[in-house]
């Protein structure tokens, strides 16, 4: 009795091995979760709109952006979304996910780009619950970013005298998001 019992554990413990082999995964607007190996860049590396799902050698499906809400490669995370003056939906990767801001990285398409000979990434600020970004501009980030966060003094000025490069906002927000955690708890 004992054997079979060992023997159905190690079975079942298969079972949910081959169901979840992977941290890959996309989940479909109806909400449907779909484990595999994922390819949504374009061979010159450019994030692209269309994401491949293999699950296997035989079962593979090929989804729009517009199909997807979010999907996790290993530790990014991507969200589908409509840029302003845009009809179709691309790929934002997370950068920065807190109980008041969401920064997100966008890279933007060669096909729709205004800096053709360069990768185009467009840092998308949100508070938490909105629709709407703030884009965050290459030039003036910093004025912006500080302007948002003009209740944290400290952190504000710190960004505006150039205490943090721009590689490291996601820092700036978790930094900041922190603080508003740390503020809503004493109160």
């Amino acid at each position: 009795m004992k054997n079979i019992f060992f023997l159905m554990l190690a079975f079942s413990g298969l079972f949910v091995f081959a169901q979840r082999h992977t941290d890959h995964f996309v989940v479909k607007n109806n909400g449907d979760t779909i484990y595999g190996h994922l390819k949504y860049q374009t061979s010159e590396g450019e994030l692209h709109n269309v994401i491949k799902v293999k699950v296997n050698d035989t079962l593979k499906y090929t989804f729009n952006a517009s199909e997807i809400i979010y999907f996790e490669e290993g530790l990014n995370e991507y969200y589908s979304f409509v840029p302003e003056g845009q009809k179709e939906h691309f790929f934002m990767r997370v950068w920065a996910i807190g109980v008041h801001f969401e920064l997100f990285e966008w890279e933007v398409p060669y096909s729709i780009s205004k800096k053709k000979l360069l990768i185009e990434y467009r840092p998308l600020l949100r508070i938490k619950g909105s629709k709407d970004f703030i884009k965050l501009d290459h030039k003036h980030w910093k004025k912006q970013l500080a302007n948002e966060m003009k209740d944290y003094k400290e952190l504000a000025d710190d960004v505006l005298k150039g205490r943090y490069p721009m590689d490291e906002m996601n820092h700036i927000i978790d930094r900041y998001n922190e603080w508003k955690e740390e503020e809503s708890t004493t109160w």
